[in-house]
């Protein structure tokens, strides 16, 4: 999986997961956890993982209509979020080093 963006969402990504979710009073939160768990599994095999945030709203223009009518998902089928998986190409990331606490409140 290639680290820097070529212009696609999914950073050429060869596995991109879709996640939706029908209408309920915690398909939001559902839909988090669901992706959570995928994001640490993909840690736990050795995969590079990035969350898409822009999948969701992606699903309610009419290009993303039609590509949910073309899965066979029904209408009523919330597309929330989407995970791009794949091998890293090159070293892993490294986190950024926090030298200050940061202040939340």
């Amino acid at each position: 999986m290639a680290l820097e963006r070529s212009g696609d969402p999914y950073y050429d990504a060869p596995v991109v997961i879709l996640v939706f979710a029908s209408p309920t009073s915690t398909h939001v939160l559902d839909g988090a956890a669901a992706m959570m768990n995928m994001l640490l599994a993909a840690e736990t095999l050795g995969l590079g993982a990035c969350w898409i945030h822009a999948s969701g709203p992606y699903f309610e223009t009419p290009a993303g209509r039609q590509m949910r009518s073309e899965l066979g998902l029904p209408d009523t089928m919330i597309g929330l979020e989407s995970l791009a998986l794949g091998y890293i190409d090159g070293d892993k990331p490294s986190a950024k080093e926090h030298t200050e606490p940061t202040e939340i409140l």
